[in-house]
């Protein structure tokens, strides 16, 4: 007399529970591959593909009850007790169907992640660039063309791109380009040198992949009344040799480029270096200075009147100078920004900036940084503000979504690991806090 437990199987194999399983499995896995492997490409949002595989999870035992209970059959779905004997319930070419195609994108999926190093490229990091002058006067203009290239870049929706917080430590860095592609999480990265030669802009660029293979190499050369251009060149020669394809305002917005006045632009790039070292309201001032400099040698230049509106907040957020008359300083400069170029993401970050930290309207200054992210998907500086304002009213949960976004595209900048680490001890998840606080 057969056990209750061989019974059991017995009973699970005539109601065809086994094979419902498979062909269920099967199908999930279909559904996995096409998550892992094509999301990322279709920018499609991580929350959707998280959701579907819950849904998959609880549909399984949905599915093996359904399978106990009924089969599908010649003269339709019926009880399995009702369930003629000797006809087949569930067809063998659908499961030999489902297993071919989990084979197929299983394959698909390997050779995406890394089985081909002839992969697509995705993710990239421009690395610090070489002043090959050799006068180190020239620095802060070499480490400008670096921001300005990464910012281009930022503009493709269909690359991922390393800040430039997170590429700076490997400035003169004796690591080898496969283990600063592994750190940085990266497909490929970007070197090359700058030289400023009377008033020629010189740029050399290769690009290598983390398997340290050279896939390309250009010389760029331009007046530098024109290294706007120039930056938007570079950016769409990269985009157009990783097969990175441009959407149509893409297109227009790296081929769309105004003239600058060359002095104004250096005292630009000298206000932005000064950026990465401010300490206090002397820094502030001295790149106002030469900000207000460069806007009345060239009262059209629009990334400057943005960047003096940021800093005219700073001044008034920090407590230097918390006076009516700063934020109207903050405010003239954002206007003039605006009527320039409303929709430009330097613009929109500064109007997110004076919304945040000078009036507030927090509403609106979550909707201008969104307006920015969606032109520049890659600016992890964004994300950051995004996450401080839901920080500030209260929404840790959504605050920590942002921020772990911005961490992604600058893993080697403290200050997003510390945020993160706040946010994790609002919640009161005090482990995940305390590695946070370990990392930074």
């Amino acid at each position: 007399m057969p056990s209750p437990f061989a019974t059991f199987i017995a009973e699970l194999r005539r109601r065809r529970v086994f094979r419902v399983a498979a062909f269920y499995g099967g199908i999930a896995f279909v559904i996995l591959q096409v998550i892992e492997s094509s999301f990322d490409y279709l920018h499609i949002p991580e929350w959707i593909g998280s959701l579907m595989i819950v849904l998959l999870l609880l549909g399984f035992p949905v599915a093996m009850i359904l399978a106990w209970v009924f089969d599908i059959t010649p003269e339709g779905i019926v009880r399995t007790e009702g369930r003629p004997t000797g006809k087949p319930g569930t067809s063998n070419k659908a499961l030999v169907a489902v297993t071919i195609m989990a084979v197929v994108f299983g394959i698909w999926g390997w050779m995406r992640d890394g089985g081909d190093t002839d992969g697509e490229i995705r993710t990239i990091a421009v690395l610090p660039l070489d002043n090959l002058s050799g006068d180190p006067e020239q620095n802060y203009f070499v480490n400008g063309m670096h921001d300005a290239l990464i910012s281009e870049l930022s503009k493709i929706s269909a690359l991922t791109v390393r800040s430039r917080q997170s590429t700076l430590q490997y400035k003169n860095s004796d690591k080898t380009m496969p283990e600063i592609a592994a750190e940085l999480r990266v497909d490929a990265l970007v070197e090359g040198s700058v030289m400023l030669l009377g008033n020629r802009v010189n740029i050399t660029t290769q690009l290598v992949n983390s398997q340290d293979e050279h896939l390309w190499a250009n010389n760029f050369e331009r007046d530098l009344e024109d290294v706007i251009a120039l930056h938007q060149e570079v950016a769409r020669t990269i985009a157009r040799e990783i097969k990175a394809t441009l959407t149509p305002d893409e297109e227009t917005r790296l081929t769309t480029a105004r003239q600058v006045n060359p002095e104004a632009y250096q005292l630009y790039l000298r206000a932005r270096e000064l950026i990465f070292s401010i300490d206090g309201k002397k820094e502030l001032e001295q790149g106002l200075e030469y900000l207000n400099s460069a806007t009345r040698l060239d009262p059209e230049f629009v990334e400057a009147h943005a960047m003096a509106a940021v800093w005219h907040v700073l001044l008034y957020w920090r407590g230097n100078d918390p006076t009516e008359q700063r934020l109207d300083a903050a405010k003239q400069a954002l206007d003039a920004a605006l009527r320039l170029a409303p929709d430009d993401p330097a613009v929109l970050v500064a109007r997110g900036t004076y919304h945040f930290n000078g009036i507030p309207d927090y509403a609106q200054a979550i909707a201008d940084f969104s307006r920015a992210l969606a032109l520049t998907p890659s600016n992890a500086e964004v994300h950051a503000y995004i996450g401080y304002i839901h920080r500030r009213l209260g929404d840790f949960e959504e605050a920590l979504v942002h921020q772990m976004k911005g961490f992604k595209l600058d893993p080697g900048n403290s200050t997003m690991t510390d945020d993160i680490g706040f946010a994790y001890r609002a919640l009161k998840d005090l482990a995940q806090a305390q590695a946070w606080f370990e990392r930074t």
